[in-house]
């Protein structure tokens, strides 16, 4: 570990990890303490396995634990398809590990490989969710009602809407090649938009700036990273603007060229548009900020909410760069930066829990619905799952079981998903469903027409282990921040940055997060640098780091 710290040896640690496009995130939890440690290394692409492998090695042996300490490993992926978990189990055998292997699925929760005969590969495509079920987590932490995380990738931002600690789940089409039979199940609404730090910058026919939704291969990357690219990326105009440093990309594991940068941005953008080459980083960074506050502007449309009351989470690598930008055009004065924000789904992964799912079809209008019938079929999914559980080498009677149903408006073919009340349901359950429904409905832009008919389509059952439950702390900063003591011993140094809608640069103070103390508070103009991600905070701003080393910003509108 860094400075000498290190994990201490008479607990047990559980390693959650995210295969994305671009990157492969690791959280190391040791769990009684809270305490963890984070790794981030290349996706490789051609064997999936492999990267994970040389993160897996990396993070362990920079912490002193040995693989046989591992408990469990949590894993989700956008890229399951592509991966052979049978070889990633063997290969992680061959090292020790002797642990449990969980998959995240696109629902939020865990299950045993040997589950996945039962569900889609569809349903196995969890990379979204690791950040939504990370944001829900963390909202209970900070005590927001509702959050909205922005988490920015390589390829894509996608936002997710946490109201009360809760995701919201949207019916998606994933067939069940077995049966073919339900049209759709429930997974976490993520809203996806085609912006990351790989889309490309472009003229259009009229010499209009676009970026994406194009984005450069990841085996190129970016031109900074002198891999190979050509065409000026976002990430390239982060680095011209100063928000990215270019000794410290990935702590400084990856050499990036701000030189190279420039002259893709000047030649390819610049130039042909009459502009300096910091005025077309900016006007990129615009396209970017304005993209992605209309995605969550859309989301949050049908809201009856003041903005005021809603705060932001940025997550990914990239989503800490937007963040100070996208609060000013949502006016949102609340911003959460977590701790391990640059690794948030791989931490969304620990904090899911494991769960057996049932979803059975059964047609009926509401008003019509033989109550007695329902509540012994719904049993019975409950008892399966729960043998699914038992079967799995756990005890399901520390379960919590969840049930839901898909409805629609009889003749249209729009369902959503409903949760349903505890307990025995009975005709005068009707009213708090129908209301549960009318609610839903009315948050996807549409309305119910007063008498209309509503039908009951499917119904799922969840039985869930409790999640994981500890106050996240990051173990290797506690020993950097206790060495000074001093109010500016977390100062780096300053560099030249320039804020959107200002030409002239801002000798900016850069702090090392990892210094940084708890309680500590600092004002903007300010950027705060750790090894996974970078947080940018302009002007008109304070920002406070808590016990547990998350970052508040408050932004004054």
């Amino acid at each position: 570990m860094r400075e000498g710290t290190q994990f201490t040896h008479h607990t047990m640690y559980n390693l959650g990890i995210d295969i994305g496009n671009t990157f492969t995130d690791f959280v190391l939890l040791e769990t009684i303490s809270g305490y963890l440690a984070f790794g981030k290394t290349l996706t490789t692409h051609d064997d999936l396995t492999q990267g994970v492998l040389v993160g897996f090695d990396e993070l362990l042996e920079r912490n002193e634990v040995e693989p046989a300490e591992i408990h469990a490993v949590y894993l989700g992926s956008m890229l399951v398809d592509q991966l052979d978990i049978s070889k990633l189990r063997n290969r992680l055998g061959a090292l020790d590990f002797q642990g449990k292997f969980w998959l995240m699925t696109a629902g939020g929760w865990l299950v045993s490989p040997d589950q996945t005969p039962q569900l889609t590969p569809a349903r196995l495509r969890s990379g979204s969710a690791g950040g939504a079920m990370a944001g829900a987590f963390f909202s209970y932490i900070g005590r927001y009602a509702t959050l909205i995380t922005i988490d920015v990738g390589g390829a894509n931002a996608e936002l997710s809407l946490i109201i009360q600690h809760q995701p919201q789940y949207v019916l998606a089409p994933l067939p069940d090649s077995q049966t073919g039979t339900l049209p759709a199940q429930p997974v976490i609404e993520v809203t996806e938009v085609p912006v990351g730090g790989r889309s490309i910058a472009w003229l259009d026919e009229q010499g209009q700036l676009r970026l994406g939704p194009e984005i450069v291969p990841h085996e190129l990357g970016p031109v900074c990273f002198n891999r190979g690219g050509t065409q000026p990326t976002l990430t390239d105009a982060s680095l011209v603007l100063g928000y990215l440093g270019e000794n410290f990309f990935l702590g400084g594991v990856i050499e990036i060229s701000r030189d190279a940068a420039i002259r893709a941005i000047d030649e390819q953008i610049a130039r042909p548009l009459g502009l300096s080459v910091e005025e077309a980083a900016m006007a990129i960074h615009e396209r970017a900020n304005d993209q992605i506050a209309a995605a969550a502007r859309k989301l949050l449309a049908h809201l009856t909410l003041d903005r005021g009351s809603i705060s932001l989470m940025a997550i990914g690598g990239g989503g800490p760069l937007h963040v100070y930008e996208l609060a000013r055009l949502l006016q949102m004065p609340e911003v959460m930066v977590p701790v391990g924000a640059g690794v948030t789904s791989a931490l969304g992964c620990l904090v899911s829990p494991v769960a057996a799912e049932r979803i059975r079809q059964h047609f009926s209008p509401l008003e019509t619905i033989d109550w007695d019938f329902l509540n012994g079929m719904l049993g019975q999914m409950a008892e399966d799952a729960r043998t699914e559980l038992r079967n799995a080498g756990l005890d399901p009677d520390e379960a919590r079981i969840t049930r839901a149903g898909f409805m629609r408006l009889l003749g249209i073919h729009d369902e959503v998903f409903i949760p349903l009340p505890d307990g025995v349901l009975s005709p005068e359950s009707q009213p708090a469903i129908r209301e549960l429904f009318v609610e839903a409905y009315r948050r996807r832009g549409r309305f119910v027409v007063e008498g209309r008919t509503i039908e009951a389509v499917a119904w799922q059952v969840l039985v869930s282990m409790p999640a994981l439950k500890f106050g996240p702390r990051r173990v290797d900063a506690f020993n950097k921040y206790s060495i000074g003591g001093k109010d500016f011993s977390a100062l780096k140094g300053y560099r030249q940055v320039y804020y959107l809608g200002d030409p002239v640069p801002c000798s900016c103070p850069v702090y090392d997060r990892h210094r940084i103390r708890p309680n500590d508070t600092l004002s903007g103009p300010v950027i705060i640098e750790e090894d996974e991600t970078t947080v940018v905070i302009g002007p008109k701003t304070y920002v406070r780091m808590d016990t547990n080393r998350n970052l508040f910003i408050t932004v004054r509108l």
